[in-house]
């Protein structure tokens, strides 16, 4: 496939699944947090949207990837390799959500917030989907100005708009846990840098640094 055919391919996949992430967002249910939410009709079609749009922005991807790279260099393949990563896992969670949530009881006890299993691994993915998802969308469209590829400008618009709103919902819920990390990781520091002093004045640490 020469370079017009590819650029034309991945413009056409990446609009479409900004369409298909903006109809996901605005059909989404408003009643997600009650225990039933996963069981509605709405809430399979708006998934639906979810994965298919993540679908075809993998393949738009692939396509402004092999544009992007020779002319950004490591910029070009850090935003790529983000926006891939984090795009992949929110392919898997559309297809999660929408035809095995609705199947599983632990689905409501979640929604309700008593579910009786730890939720640290599915925080811990959902964390790093959303900081590859939006800024790696963000870095490449940031990269592509750099490579003067304005012609996929419009379609990364369409995507990085669409996933801001997803991004904004996510971060929310994620940014408690955010600001606590923020808090206690200088405070640790500050508690081993004491220690450490402490120990070596009063000869109990012998080595240096």
């Amino acid at each position: 496939m020469n370079p017009t055919h590819l650029s034309r391919w991945s413009t056409i996949a990446l609009m479409g699944g900004g369409v298909f992430i903006a109809l996901f967002t605005s059909s989404h249910p408003a009643s997600e947090a009650q225990p039933t939410a996963a069981t509605q009709t709405q809430w399979i079609l708006a998934h639906t949207f979810h994965w298919v749009g993540a679908f075809l922005l993998l393949f738009g991807l692939m396509g402004l990837g092999a544009r992007l790279l020779p002319r950004t260099g490591r910029l070009g393949l850090v935003a790529f390799v983000m926006a891939f990563t984090g795009t992949a896992f929110f392919f898997a969670g559309g297809v999660v959500s929408a035809y095995i949530d609705p199947l599983l009881p632990v689905t409501a006890l979640i929604s309700s917030g008593s579910a009786p299993a730890p939720l640290v691994p599915y925080i811990a993915f959902v964390g790093v989907a959303a900081i590859c998802l939006v800024w790696g969308w963000a870095l490449i469209g940031v990269a592509l100005k750099r490579a003067g590829l304005l012609a996929f400008a419009p379609a990364v618009a369409l995507v990085v708009a669409s996933i801001g709103f997803i991004g904004l919902g996510i971060m929310a819920s994620v940014l408690p846990l955010l600001l606590v990390g923020l808090g206690t990781i200088p405070a640790g520091l500050l508690v081993f840098g004491w220690a450490e002093r402490y120990a070596k004045r009063t000869g109990r640490l012998k080595r240096n640094g």
